[in-house]
């Protein structure tokens, strides 16, 4: 009886802990900065894109995993632009499609994928963004 329950209680457990170890690791991205292969900075400039109110600059948090804007900037979300960046590989693409620097234009979501490619090495990441308002609402004129 005590080998059952101790079997019992040792796969209880076990199935505890799996919810935990799989939250911690999101299926969608990879860690980035491998040697050889991850993205170095990511920009969208006034002088690529005209429309811009001011540069927008990403930056790196969860451990280089994601890259979300310092500064907030309000209609990013549909619109296309041209992106600034380096990066340590062979290829970068974006939602799927291969991109240049300061020359592609990009469509952008909420949720971006972009990939750095370095020979069979990839680095996966993910550029969130999130437009938050005051309330107050916005409108911007394109002319």
């Amino acid at each position: 009886m005590k080998k059952i329950l101790a079997i019992v209680l040792a796969a209880a457990l076990l199935c505890a802990a799996l919810p935990l170890s799989a939250l911690a690791f999101d299926p969608h991205i990879i860690y980035g900065g491998q040697t050889g292969c991850r993205l170095a900075s990511w920009t969208f400039t006034q002088a690529n894109n005209a429309w811009l109110l001011w540069d927008v600059t990403f930056k790196s948090v969860c451990d280089g995993r994601v890259l979300e804007t310092e500064a907030d900037h309000p209609n990013l979300i549909g619109r296309s632009v041209i992106p600034t960046f380096d990066f340590e590989g062979d290829r970068v693409t974006f939602n799927g499609e291969e991109i240049t620097s300061d020359a592609s234009s990009i469509t952008l979501k909420e949720q971006n994928d972009l990939v750095v490619f370095s020979g069979e090495t990839k680095a996966e990441y993910q550029i969130s963004i999130t437009e938050k308002t005051n309330g107050v609402p916005v409108v911007l004129i394109d002319t």
